[in-house]
């Protein structure tokens, strides 16, 4: 059906609070389905979460997100197209650099049931610090998903002591206390009944034991371990309170076990029970990563390190998530922004999904859908590869971070989660009027609004300033969103400024701008679609009569938003102006024109300061 016509231009703008801080949160997790969204408010337990989506980097992110932006958010799930990833281990002795240590070897956990993919889950700096010395099975370790060398020191938030895995047999354990048994010998509870039981050792050929006058439970295992071919196809036990167990030879999942006879009743076993033995593996939670120990003795101290990269979602997926998106607004969900969360492997591949994101962006507003969205550079690329193959990106409607920082209060234990800088911009963009410019410092340092703990790059302290890179401080036009830490107060943070990809000279180089202009159109859209189609009658001269009246329906929804929102106790905005609707006889085609003033936009301060020493010129010294 045929709608009004919105013109982007960078003096029109204002904002529906609701549209202006909600989130499209999207990517890989491990359980959610792919051909749904979910809906979360900002007061949803992690576990409600969890048990909808599974774990990953995009999961993180979206608890994070209502966590500390305290809005509703839709998550919607993407099947991975780039498969998750492991580093090489590095093994290190600090006593002994040259030591050669036994291994702990990751691996990534397979999707099975209810888990839709391939570990590892998120992307993160893990260690396994040896904390207890001795062989598999007594030795323990800790493990921490955001390890740092600092100064040469370890650092990181580690986990609580677990113990070395140790590959273990099969067994299978009666329930019956043979001491118990009151009839034993020739004609008693278990005279020439049978045991059979089935190995991984056996070659295919159960063993069967036929008891022969057992005189005690001490005689019933005898009389099975004599039956084994010298210890080689399972070995028998006492254990406990004299209960049965039955061992196999082969350690590790290869062990495996089934038991069967007649005496399965008297000594407490279900007959056809069976029992696979344990690999020597440990499942970091929540991670999709298998540690698997070798045998030998591990020594305290000695640590272990590797990373761990998400899955991800290629770029042409992205079509298909933006007509979920379209689709869920289209119900009525009042979605401002799109952030899909992951970590390309380089610049080169953030460069195709900043182009791709930047066409369906141009998309949604060709088909009415006003969106802005929000990406990340790998959060440890080179400054210098950044410039190289994003530099020459363009796009206002895009914020794309670089850099990194610390917080505490991700999903995962053994974490101080080490996070690209767009995860704290989203949470600032969500929590504070929309308004505000993402650096606004008057909104409380990232340290104390969202327990920001470090920063990795420094756009103060960096040779090569990203943040600038197109425009100056105080020009108009866009650049990267980057984090910085003042000089005299370094334990602060906050970005430098919340700037989009526009090019230089643009308003909208100022997210605060862009986001005012989106939800603007978004408003201005739904008012102005009510006359389409409609027949206000007109004078003589072709103006309409009821101009006055129509001016102020498109103008009071739009005053509401700039002027009367509690979050932003000054308005939004210094002044709104509307223009009189103008109408096109030729065309059918009725005009407005509507413009914002921006509040002042404070980038630089500058104060002279100095001292008077408080002498007249009729003062004398004494």
């Amino acid at each position: 059906m045929p709608q009004a016509t919105v013109n982007l231009l960078e003096k029109v703008s204002t904002l529906l609070p609701s549209a202006a801080n909600e989130f499209a949160v999207c990517g890989v997790c491990s359980v959610g389905d792919p051909t749904r969204e979910y809906v979360f408010d900002p007061d949803a337990p992690a576990s409600v979460i969890r048990a909808s989506l599974g774990d990953g980097d995009a999961v993180e992110g979206l608890v994070t997100l209502l966590r500390y932006g305290r809005r509703r958010a839709v998550f919607f799930p993407v099947v991975s197209s780039v498969a998750g990833s492991i580093g090489a281990v590095t093994k290190v002795r600090p006593s002994n650099p040259l030591a050669l240590l036994p291994n702990l070897t990751p691996s990534a956990i397979t999707a099975s049931g209810d888990v839709l993919e391939d570990g590892p889950y998120h992307s993160g700096h893990v260690c396994l610090l040896i904390t207890e010395s001795g062989a598999e099975g007594v030795a323990k370790f800790r493990y921490s998903l955001d390890h740092q060398i600092k100064d040469g020191e370890l650092v990181g938030t580690f986990s609580g002591d677990i113990t070395v895995p140790k590959a273990s047999a099969a067994v299978v354990i009666g329930t019956v206390d043979l001491s118990t048994i009151t009839s034993w010998g020739n004609g008693g509870t278990l005279d020439t009944l049978t045991l059979i039981v089935n190995s991984d050792s056996d070659g295919g050929t159960s063993v069967t034991t036929t008891f022969a006058d057992p005189a005690d439970a001490d005689d019933v295992v005898d009389q099975l371990n004599a039956n084994n071919a010298s210890g080689t196809k399972y070995l028998a036990a006492l254990v406990g309170a004299n209960k049965l167990a039955i061992y196999s030879i082969t350690t590790g999942t290869a062990g495996t076990l089934t038991i069967t006879g007649t005496a399965c009743t008297a000594v407490g076993i279900t007959s056809g029970a069976s029992a696979t033995g344990s690999a020597a593996t440990y499942d970091i939670p929540n991670t999709g990563v298998r540690i698997t120990a070798a045998s030998g003795t591990y020594a305290a101290d000695d640590y272990y390190t590797f990373d761990t990269t998400a899955g991800r979602f290629a770029s042409s997926a992205l079509s298909g998530l933006f007509d979920r998106v379209h689709a869920k607004i289209a119900q009525g969900e009042p979605i401002g922004a799109v952030w899909p969360v992951q970590e390309d492997a380089d610049a080169i591949a953030g460069r195709v999904m900043l182009d791709a994101l930047s066409t369906e962006l141009t998309t949604s507003r060709s088909e009415k859908f006003y969106l802005w969205g929000l990406y990340q550079l790998p959060r440890e690329e080179p400054d210098a590869d950044v410039l190289t193959y994003c530099g020459t990106f363009v796009d206002p409607y895009i914020m794309c971070s670089v850099g990194d920082f610390r917080a505490r209060g991700g999903l995962l234990s053994g974490a101080r989660f080490h996070r690209p800088a767009s995860w704290v911009a989203a949470w600032k963009a969500a929590r504070d009027r929309f308004s505000s410019d993402l650096g606004n410092r008057q909104d409380r340092a990232l340290n104390t609004a969202f327990g920001v703990t470090e920063i990795g790059r420094d756009e103060r302290t960096a040779t090569t300033k990203l943040a600038t890179f197109r425009t100056p401080q105080t020009g108009d036009g866009g650049g990267f969103l980057a984090l910085e830490t003042p000089s005299n107060s370094a334990g602060e943070a906050y970005f430098y400024r919340g700037r989009t990809m526009a090019q230089a000279g643009s308003v909208l180089g100022d997210g605060g701008s862009m986001r005012l202009l989106m939800t603007s159109a978004r408003q201005a859209q739904r008012t102005l679609d009510l006359f389409v189609n409609s027949d206000p009658p007109r004078r003589a001269n072709g103006s309409l009569v009821d101009e006055d009246s129509i001016r102020d329906q498109i103008e009071s929804p739009l005053r509401a938003v700039l002027f009367d929102d509690p979050e932003a106790e000054g308005g939004h905005a210094s002044a709104l102006s509307v223009g009189l609707p103008s109408y096109s006889n030729s065309t059918k085609t009725m005009s407005v024109n509507i413009e914002i003033k921006r509040n002042a936009q404070v980038k630089a301060v500058s104060a002279n300061i100095g001292v008077d020493d408080g002498l007249s010129v009729t003062e004398q010294e004494v």
